[in-house]
């Protein structure tokens, strides 16, 4: 019996820990709560971004909130377009980038 027990213990451990994400125009994008994500990743090198203030996945509409730590890591941007709605910008999100503009009135 308590081998069971122990066993649906980690089957859930492991269930919560595997984070939603998504994708939407290259960006890729992480669940946080019912009704906010955070941007990852982005897949495009290079040109501007625009994070939008909201997307909507699977019918259920989110707030962009938050850009995580190393969001852009590869990418060679040269400008970003903020949303009004980010809470939370993570460490080394633009680590050695040439960012020559950034807009945050999105």
């Amino acid at each position: 019996m308590k081998t069971k027990i122990l066993s649906i213990l980690i089957l859930l451990v492991a269930f919560m820990a595997n984070a939603q994400t998504f994708v939407q125009n290259n960006i890729t994008y992480t669940v946080l709560t019912s009704n906010t994500v955070e941007v990852t990743s982005y897949s495009i090198t290079g040109g501007t971004v625009t994070i939008p203030s909201s997307v909507t996945n699977s019918s259920i509409t989110y707030n962009v909130t938050e850009i995580g730590d190393f969001a852009f890591l590869n990418n060679q941007i040269t400008g970003v377009d903020l949303p009004n709605t980010l809470t939370y910008i993570g460490e080394n999100v633009f680590f050695f980038k040439p960012v020559n503009k950034c807009d945050y009135s999105k």
